[in-house]
């Protein structure tokens, strides 16, 4: 601005003002305070009417998400129910074997202790034998007559008196077979045939 009291300095020749960088300010341009409180207005109001809106849609997917997690946790005890079922049934199986291997094991326990006692008793069947055949192998049996009472030769010896005697072969015709005796032979018909044994055991024969 030019000093009216100032005749010292001359005016100087100004052309058109020179215009500023940017667009010009409009005559109803709002300050940053305006700005801001119209933003948060604006902001309010996008708010309110997305929640009256997004509402309905927000329990509705809601509603779906417990519908699916429901069916799925139905689905899952199912599943679980029967793997149960299949674990008792495993278990009941696995019992049922060893029960019959139980029996089995104390099956075959029982045909070994029958095992072992026959073949005891056959070890001892065995060696009763062999002592009976070293006994029978030791033991000598001699043929005897006794003189009937019957017989024209009685009172050759005294009554109940035994001499050893042995068979010969018959011959034909003839019946004096039993050689021995006070009388040298004998028939059969006129003595009793005696087995004695080394221990004085006496069985008749005839």
């Amino acid at each position: 601005m030019r000093d009216v009291t100032d005749n010292r300095t001359g005016e100087l020749e100004v052309g058109e003002a020179k215009r500023g960088r940017g667009r010009p300010r409009k005559a109803n341009a709002m300050s940053n305070a305006e700005r801001q409180a119209a933003y948060r207005a604006r902001r309010r109001a996008a708010v309110t009417v997305t929640k009256n809106l997004s509402a309905p849609r927000l329990i509705v997917d809601q509603v779906d998400a417990y519908d699916e997690c429901r069916l799925e946790v139905e689905a899952l005890r199912a599943e679980l129910a029967e793997a149960h079922e299949t674990i008792d049934e495993l278990q009941q199986a696995l019992t049922d074997e060893l029960q019959q291997r139980r029996e089995l094991i104390q099956g075959n326990q029982e045909a070994f202790a029958k095992l072992d006692k026959l073949r005891a008793e056959l070890a001892a069947a065995k060696k009763g034998a062999a002592k009976s055949v070293t006994r029978n192998e030791n033991r000598e049996t001699q043929l005897y007559a006794e003189i009937k009472r019957s017989s024209k030769y009685y009172g050759q010896t005294a009554a109940g008196e035994l001499f050893r005697v042995r068979i010969l072969p018959a011959l034909p015709g003839g019946e004096y077979v039993v050689q021995g005796g006070p009388g040298g032979q004998y028939r059969l018909k006129d003595v009793w045939l005696w087995a004695v044994e080394d221990e004085g055991k006496k069985v008749r024969l005839s």
